[in-house]
């Protein structure tokens, strides 16, 4: 059987139907990778938001959530299950809640896109627990097929605002201390903090001493003798090194200060941490001090007698004697007390008088009264001498004498002339003189 033959037209038609066909299957061909790499995007999506360290929400129109990631859920102590659904306002402190919703719905009607972090006040949010915590917050916004959509992205911000609290409160403890305190740049050695105390006693501002090293603060110290000092902390043989300068303020007066150096990080860099003790007050005390001792050394050399202060113990373990006991005793200070080769109850004391010289002054120690012994002493040569004491005992708040303290003269002349006077006067003479002689030694 014979076909008739195809015409031309027929022909074309057929080729347009094959071409549009082959479109047709490129069209589906790419819409099914299309689909395929929505769906990719879209599995990739949700792992980024619930992977994400900040918490993400996103609400529509009525502000109910519909996507509530798993840092949201840590953050709020709500699972995203008891979440969804439901609007923002359970996460929002009740007196907030309604000016948070209009600052939304305003944000909404503005067409703003996005408002990032810090762009404006922290917020409060809430907790599933009812703990109130400080949040940051970006907000944006999309339109898509009539329908919109607000995400939140949320920061828990309470460790950083008790860590920035922490640092304040210790800057205001630092900033008020009566100490200075210097904060220096361990290479250029250029000061970045000052306290308010060094800053009102050097006289400088802080703009000033921000231009400054501590050694034009320090007109004692050499740039070479400074890294002198330094080289131990640099190499952390030491963690502080102490030493004793002067500071000259901004008027050019100094004044003599103890300075004690650290040598630390800080956010990444090295810097010296100088706390610095004025030491005016304590180098005047120091030097009335030294003329006091100097003048007490002077009273106790001239002395015709010997100060001491001793233990309670029948030794009269001497804790400190003075000089001129050596011109009663022939036994230099140091043998008494820092050696104690030479005990004053057992070498010095008459054996024959220990006994009641032991016993008189526990018994007026007893009755917290003082005591007035006489007695004899063998020096270091052995020669014998009478000698007077007065003495009192030094006592604890609880009543128990922690030791004695008195003084010694030798009193062998006034001792002989009063075996004279009883020769040829008779006692009553030799009692009158000694009472008078007595008071005044007293009085002297």
């Amino acid at each position: 059987m014979n076909h008739a033959p195809r015409s031309p037209d027929f022909e074309q038609e057929l080729q347009l139907l094959r071409q549009e066909l082959a479109a047709l299957r490129d069209v589906q061909a790419t819409h099914q990778e299309t689909h395929e790499g929505l769906e990719t995007i879209e599995q990739q999506l949700a792992g980024i938001i619930h992977s994400a360290m900040d918490g993400i929400i996103t609400i529509d129109d009525d502000q109910r959530i519909v996507i509530f990631n798993a840092a949201a859920e840590e953050i709020f102590q709500c699972s995203a299950q008891e979440a969804l659904g439901k609007t923002l306002d359970q996460f929002i402190p009740l007196p907030l809640r309604s000016a948070h919703r209009d600052h939304i719905c305003r944000f909404a009607e503005t067409g703003e896109t996005s408002r990032r972090m810090g762009t404006h006040r922290e917020i409060s949010g809430l907790r599933g627990n009812g703990e109130t915590f400080p949040l940051e917050a970006s907000i944006s916004q999309i339109e898509r097929l009539g329908k919109r959509w607000l995400t939140v992205i949320l920061r828990d911000i309470s460790e950083r605002k008790q860590n920035e609290e922490r640092l304040a409160y210790l800057g205001r403890i630092l900033d008020e201390s009566v100490n200075e305190i210097y904060v220096f740049d361990a290479t250029t050695l250029r000061l970045t903090q000052v306290n308010k105390g060094a800053r009102e006693n050097i006289g400088y501002s802080m703009a000033e001493l921000c231009t400054m090293t501590p050694l034009d603060l320090q007109p004692e110290l050499s740039n070479e003798r400074f890294l002198e000092l330094v080289s131990p902390l640099r190499s952390g043989q030491r963690e502080q090194v102490g030493f004793r300068t002067s500071h000259r303020r901004k008027d050019g007066t100094t004044y003599p200060v103890e300075v004690h150096l650290q040598y630390l990080q800080e956010e990444g860099r090295r810097v010296f941490l100088a706390i610095v003790l004025d030491l005016t007050e304590r180098v005047a005390t120091e030097r009335e001090l030294q003329k006091a001792q100097r003048t007490l050394s002077i009273l106790l050399t001239n002395l015709p007698g010997v100060v001491y202060r001793c233990q309670n113990d029948q030794d009269w373990t001497m804790e400190f004697i003075s000089p001129s006991c050596q011109i009663l005793t022939g036994y230099p200070p140091e043998q008494f007390v820092a050696s104690r080769q030479v005990s004053y109850g057992r070498h010095v004391i008459l054996q024959e008088d220990r006994e009641r010289v032991w016993h008189d002054a526990q018994a007026a120690l007893k009755a917290r009264q003082p005591f007035q012994l006489s007695y004899r002493i063998r020096t270091a040569d052995g020669t014998v001498k009478w000698v007077w004491e007065q003495g009192c005992g030094i006592f604890s708040e609880t009543g128990e004498v922690v030791g004695l303290e008195g003084y010694v003269v030798d009193i062998t002349q006034q001792r002989l002339w009063r075996i004279n006077c009883e020769k040829r006067n008779g006692w009553p003479s030799w009692e009158r003189w000694h009472r008078g002689w007595l008071m005044k030694s007293a009085h002297r």
